[in-house]
């Protein structure tokens, strides 16, 4: 994937585009019949060297359980999508507090 690393884990905006950009690649692999497990070994790893550090900490931590080691695409999308979100909630709800 050609996109450069993120070092801002508060750049929503960046996260965002990491996210769809994935989501992108792996619709059109699906599309294209091509077996996640075959590509997400090497996938996987690119995207985590993508995020700041404290973020990497932040998804593998809540990973229920779960072992990221041997996260599917799907697993690491979720994570990332979710970690985002309560990013976006909490630029948000700080905006409308400084407006007040």
């Amino acid at each position: 994937m050609n996109i450069k690393p993120i070092y801002n884990e508060r750049d929503v905006r960046r996260l965002r585009e990491l996210y769809h950009a994935c989501e992108r690649n792996r619709r059109g692999s699906k599309t294209l019949g091509v077996d996640e497990s075959s590509y997400a070994t090497i996938v996987l790893p690119e995207i985590l060297d993508k995020l700041p550090e404290s973020f990497r900490l932040t998804i593998t931590r809540g990973a229920c359980g779960s072992d990221f080691l041997h996260w599917t695409m799907k697993d690491i999308l979720e994570a990332l999508l979710d970690e985002i979100e309560l990013l976006e909630a909490l630029e948000s709800s700080t905006m409308n507090t400084s407006k007040q």
